[in-house]
């Protein structure tokens, strides 16, 4: 009896335990609704993006666009020879990497999730609120942290897709105005 009181003083009370269980699981599912987030965003932005490259790819006749001869009487107009399909194939090769990034913010990656099962045991149980709560807190953290970067990639590989789109269809306005 003497032997469980010590061991009972020895164990600090945590009374704000339950508190910082509240805050990290709320962060937790922040990050969690944050993936459903960018899912969404990807799934909507791919089959348009998709869609350009296939209108830009079927625009003209590449095989044509490459194979028309160069006027070679001045400088400038092989440079107006030679500009077209350089803009062309630069759209294309630009619509191309932003549908490469694109499917790579989509491609499945783990992510951490809370697994209750763990935290079944005995010892965790026998615990008081407030210690049971300080121990899950470790959990949520470390989970949301790793979840946290991954999302942070998966936003990189979306912006970078969106700015590799936008330089081709300004390099594509850039083609349609040089042909037309």
């Amino acid at each position: 009896m003497a032997d469980e009181t010590v061991q009972n003083s020895e164990k600090k009370k945590l009374p704000s335990g339950p508190v910082l269980l509240d805050i990290a699981r709320t962060e937790y599912q922040n990050e969690r609704a944050r993936t459903s987030t960018i899912d969404s965003k990807v799934g909507i932005t791919l089959p348009i993006i998709a869609t350009y490259f296939f209108l830009v790819l079927q625009y003209t006749d590449v095989k044509r666009e490459f194979l028309a001869p160069i006027d070679m009487q001045s400088v400038a107009t092989v440079l107006y020879s030679i500009l077209p399909p350089l803009c062309y194939l630069a759209s294309l090769i630009f619509s191309v990497l932003a549908l490469m990034s694109l499917f790579r913010a989509i491609i499945m990656q783990k992510y951490d999730a809370i697994n209750a099962e763990y935290f079944r045991k005995t010892e965790f149980l026998e615990e008081s609120q407030e210690r049971f709560s300080a121990a899950m807190v470790k959990c949520f953290i470390v989970a949301t942290n790793k979840n946290n970067d991954v999302n942070e990639k998966r936003c990189l590989f979306y912006v970078v897709g969106w700015r590799y789109v936008l330089i081709s269809l300004i390099i594509f306005i850039v083609y349609v105005f040089l042909k037309h």
